[in-house]
Parts: structure tokens; C-alpha cells; sequence
């Protein structure tokens, strides 16, 4: 018996020879044969490429997303440190005032009403030191400080004005508000409109309208019966600016714009309008 060797059919290609015999030749499979493959992979090209296309701007996009947001961190940590030493500037500016008033007692020798406003200072002083390490405070805290800076104020002046501090049915407990923003504004309005007045009023109202809270703080005074006194005007220069840089401050903080309006009211006074950057504890 003879052995055949078998060759795949896939390599075998048949042929004649020079004498008329049939014979097999093994040859290797050309693609040139197979069309359809290289137009399948000419057509997966332009796909490749778009793949890789897309995935570079997709990742391009989210390293400079990456890098805003490092950058927006980086500046709101810087704006969070100068308004801590804003902070820090505001309290010794309010803590002059009411060291001015106790002087004016003790020059006046009147001991009585020198403790009680002693009394009303170390309560308030309470207050200042242990808000003023906090960026936002219950708005009742603020509040309490304010009402205590008030009282202070009218008996220094022998009880010229009275106040009214109108919160419109807020829950003072659960809104938070930067601590000791609105006091200048009243104490610019006392030293200023109402420092030559025997009968002024100061009326404080708030308003939460939708995610703007407003504060009102109007006066009836006569300003310009006489000259106010001269540190007083450089503590208005000097609050007004220390509130304006806080208030640019919080409008990167809290990406929301806040300002402050002073308009004229009819017949006399003016009114200070300033919108508050606000927290609601829920």
C-alpha cells in the first residue's frame, strides 16, 4: 500500500505540468484575493481616529475642569482668610465706639449710669468675641448684639431716639447671617442723623424675599444741624469700607451679588437698604 500526503485545501492550488499531468502546488493565501477584508479595514480606520479623538477631548475636558475647580478652591480659601482678618478689623472698631461712650459717662461723673452701661458692655463684649470667630451666627445672635449696642447708645444720649426692630415674623433662630454687618449701618445713622435730634426714631426692618434677604434701617434726623464729631467721621469711612470689602467678599463666596442703597426720605431721614448673605439651618 502506498501512503498519500495531504496538504490543506486551503495551500493547494492545481496546475498542469510541462508532460500533461495533473499536480497539486502548495502556495500561502494572498489577501489580495479577499477584497471585502481590506475594505472593512479601510473603513474601520476614520472610526479608530474618532474614538481616539473623542477620548482626548473628553479627557482634556476634565483636566481643565479639574484645574478651574483647584483654581475656584484656591481662590475662595484666600477670600474665606481676608474676610477672617476683616472680622478681626470690624471688632476693634466696634469695641472703640463703646470705649468712647463708658469714657463719657466716667468724664460726667456719673457712676450710676457708667455701671449699667458696663453692665450692657460686658454682655455685648460676650457676644462680639464669641461671634466673630464664626463666619456665619443665628441671626437672634446678631440681633441681641445689636439691640444691646442700641440701648448703649441711647443712654449715652440721654435717651434722644427710640428703635424698632421689625423681623417680619423670621425664624431668627434657624437663618444665619455674618455677624456685626448691619451694626454700622445703625451707628452711622445714630452718630449722623440723629446725634442733634431730641425726639429721632430708628426703625430696622428685615424682608426674605425668594434667597434675598434685605434689611432696612431708616431714620428720621436732621443731619447737618452740626458738625458730627471727627473720629465719628472716620469711623463711618472706615465701617463703610470694611462693609464693602465684605460684602465683594461674600459675593465670591456665595456667587451672588450684595450691595447696600442709601436713598432720602420724604420730608427728612434717610434709609439704608442692604441685601445679607443668609444661611438656613434645616
Amino acid at each position: 500500500m502506498t501512503s498519500r500526503n495531504y496538504l490543506p485545501t486551503s495551500r493547494l492550488r492545481r496546475c498542469t505540468g510541462s508532460a500533461g499531468l495533473l499536480l497539486w502546488q502548495n502556495t500561502p493565501p494572498v489577501l489580495a484575493e479577499s477584497p471585502l477584508l481590506w475594505y472593512g479595514l479601510l473603513a474601520s480606520v476614520p472610526i479608530v481616529v474618532a474614538s481616539f479623538f473623542i477620548v482626548f477631548l473628553l479627557y482634556r475636558q476634565k483636566r481643565e475642569a479639574h484645574f478651574r475647580q483647584v483654581q475656584l478652591q484656591t481662590e475662595l480659601e484666600r477670600a474665606d482668610l481676608e474676610m477672617q482678618a476683616l472680622r478681626a478689623q470690624v471688632n476693634p472698631h466696634f469695641i472703640f465706639n463703646c470705649l468712647a461712650s463708658i469714657q463719657h459717662y466716667i468724664h460726667r461723673h456719673e457712676s450710676d449710669l457708667a455701671e449699667g452701661y458696663l453692665v450692657k458692655f460686658s454682655r455685648l463684649i460676650r457676644l462680639v468675641l464669641e461671634n466673630s470667630t464664626q463666619a456665619m451666627v443665628p441671626m437672634e445672635d446678631d440681633l441681641e448684639a445689636l439691640d444691646l449696642y442700641i440701648q448703649m447708645e441711647q443712654l449715652r444720649l440721654n435717651n434722644s431716639f427710640t428703635y424698632t426692630i421689625d423681623t417680619d415674623g423670621l425664624d431668627t433662630e434657624l437663618l444665619y447671617i455674618p455677624p456685626l454687618l448691619i451694626q454700622p449701618f445703625v451707628e452711622n445713622a445714630i452718630w449722623h442723623g440723629l446725634a442733634h435730634t431730641e425726639a429721632g426714631h430708628i426703625r430696622i426692618s428685615f424682608r426674605l424675599d425668594g434667597p434675598t434677604l434685605s434689611c432696612f434701617i431708616a431714620d428720621d434726623g436732621k443731619p447737618g444741624e452740626g458738625p458730627a464729631p471727627e473720629h465719628a467721621a472716620k469711623n463711618k469711612s472706615m465701617g463703610t469700607a470694611l462693609i464693602t470689602r465684605r460684602l465683594e467678599l461674600y459675593k465670591k463666596l456665595h456667587d451672588r451679588a450684595y450691595h447696600f442703597t442709601m436713598s432720602d426720605l420724604e420730608g427728612q431721614g434717610k434709609q439704608i437698604e442692604l441685601t445679607i448673605p443668609h444661611e438656613k439651618d434645616e
